[in-house]
């Protein structure tokens, strides 16, 4: 597994990302790897069923930076088009973590197979 370089200067040890990124990052990865589902790249909006929106407001037109992205939607639905459900197949319980996309709108895990209170 890469590990991620962009959110602390090494140089002098402290945290350079936004911590709310930073948690919505950890929040995912931890989803992923609950249901061990692989992800490719950093960039945490291009993992599959993740919706992301800029919320920064930029007052002089600049273009959204990365760093104000957040996540405001998740989408992994169970296969239902399969008889023998090849698909997509979530089972267990979802992780506490999810807690931490604070800008989440949307989810939509329907017809997987969770469980838990």
């Amino acid at each position: 597994m890469a590990t991620r370089g962009d959110f602390l200067d090494v140089t002098s040890g402290t945290v350079t990302m936004d911590v709310e990124r930073l948690l919505q990052i950890y929040a995912l990865k931890v989803f992923y790897f609950t249901f061990e589902w692989a992800v490719e790249g950093d960039d945490e909006c291009a993992w599959p069923g993740v919706t992301c929106r800029g919320l920064g407001v930029h007052a002089d037109g600049a273009e959204v930076d990365e760093d104000d992205l957040r996540v405001v939607g998740l989408s992994v639905r169970g296969d239902v088009s399969s008889a023998d459900r090849r698909g997509v197949d979530l089972v267990g319980a979802l992780p506490l973590e999810l807690a931490f996309l604070i800008n989440l709108e949307q989810i939509d895990l329907s017809h997987n197979r969770l469980d838990g209170e």
